[in-house]
């Protein structure tokens, strides 16, 4: 995979994501290479989802959704 450098671009700091909020909005890799989301519960229990390889993982609150799927709520009650 091609790096790409970014020191040519000018971010304001109120325009840069922390790595934990842009794995939030695209999802992750884990190590073998699969989108995976998490999300925390009110609880504070962490549920997360492996959505497989070639597909966006994304989250809306506490729901998760892979690829074209439909969000599905990951915290109970």
């Amino acid at each position: 995979m091609k790096k790409l450098k970014l020191s040519a671009l000018d971010f304001g700091a109120k325009e840069i994501l922390t790595r934990t909020q842009l794995k939030n909005v695209f999802g992750g890799v884990d190590g073998s290479g699969a989108a995976s989301c998490s999300v925390t519960c009110s609880n504070k229990e962490v549920k997360t989802v492996n959505c497989g390889y070639n597909v966006i993982c994304q989250t809306s609150g506490t729901k998760i959704k892979c690829g074209d799927g439909e969000y599905k709520e990951q915290c109970q009650g």
